[in-house]
């Protein structure tokens, strides 16, 4: 027969290691190919619309642009052709509009997206990338965020079942 001390022992080991679960669970997931779905989409970390769009960017007013100077509506029917929009594989986005972008032409930004531990949880961000500091300026730190649908995904199809399977490893059945 156990004591509460026994008890207590138990309950001390369970959330000794709850969160760390969590963390590598979430790692697991490959957060990065979340962000680049949420991206493809044309979604920041709030599950809203890129913006500026392609219609507003004052990059196509500037000298930067090069031969789309003053044509982002060239742009965009070509990004159209090269990048159609469709729709995410596991998060479900509706496709974009022609308008948002969805920062992949070559991948170099996306395929940069990185997700690491640390010790205050999870950092994203991108790196070896010469460009990913005027894309995080231009949309802000929000497009490594993970949007509602994304918390979803991750909550239903990874979290639920490794909480379930981490307490069933201490002999606790959740429901």
């Amino acid at each position: 027969m156990g004591t509460i001390f026994d008890v207590q022992k138990s309950l001390n080991q369970i959330s000794s290691g709850f969160g760390n679960m969590v963390l590598n669970e979430v790692l697991r997931a490959d957060v990065p190919e979340i962000i680049r779905e949420q991206l493809y989409a044309g979604k920041n970390g709030r599950g809203k619309n890129l913006r500026p769009t392609y219609d507003n960017d004052p990059f196509f007013k500037s000298a930067e642009a090069g031969p789309w100077r003053n044509r982002a509506k060239a742009y965009k029917n070509w990004k159209m052709k090269v990048q159609p929009p469709k729709i995410g594989s596991f998060l479900g986005f509706a496709p974009r509009s022609a308008e948002t972008p969805n920062l992949i032409i070559k991948g170099n930004f996306h395929d940069s997206i990185f997700a690491i531990k640390t010790a205050d949880g999870i950092n994203i961000g991108s790196e070896g990338f010469s460009q990913s500091g005027d894309i995080e300026q231009k949309y802000g730190q929000v497009i490594y965020g993970l949007s509602p649908q994304a918390k979803r995904y991750l909550a239903e199809h990874r979290l639920k079942p490794a909480v379930n399977a981490y307490f069933k490893k201490y002999g606790l059945i959740l429901k």
